[in-house]
């Protein structure tokens, strides 16, 4: 019976070794869940704050960031209006006189969740 060289296997145990022990340490999170619907709470002549709750799932990862975005009713373009920690936040530099629809998602180490249910129209003025 021939004998198997184990120096020509080491390499390989290493590797295989490490392979598995980076595959442990690397926990893998899921991107949280929606928010929920966005609500008015105030509004001025160019701001707008609102207020919405967290996520129910938060992928197993906390939650990092909320990403509020807002967008003219008559068709416009979603747009970044804030980020933030918080589940109530002002979203400033609005233009008086539009209405808007504001939509949030909720950011973990598994990425960027679903958006939320689209708010009620919101009219920015004093």
């Amino acid at each position: 019976m021939k004998k198997i060289n184990r120096n020509f296997f080491k390499p390989f145990m290493f590797i295989c070794v490490g392979l598995m022990a980076v595959m442990l340490m690397s926990a893998t999170y899921k991107p949280p869940g929606a928010p929920g619907k966005p609500e008015m709470v105030d509004t001025g002549n160019d701001w707008c704050t609102i207020k919405f709750t967290p996520p129910t799932d938060d992928g197993g990862a906390p939650i990092t960031a909320y990403l509020v975005d807002y967008r003219d009713i008559k068709g416009g373009r979603w747009v970044r209006g804030a980020e933030t920690d918080k589940c109530k936040v002002t979203v400033r530099n609005l233009k008086e006189g539009i209405e808007l629809e504001f939509r949030v998602s909720a950011v973990n180490e598994g990425g960027e969740g679903p958006h939320s249910v689209v708010s009620e129209v919101i009219l920015i003025k004093e």
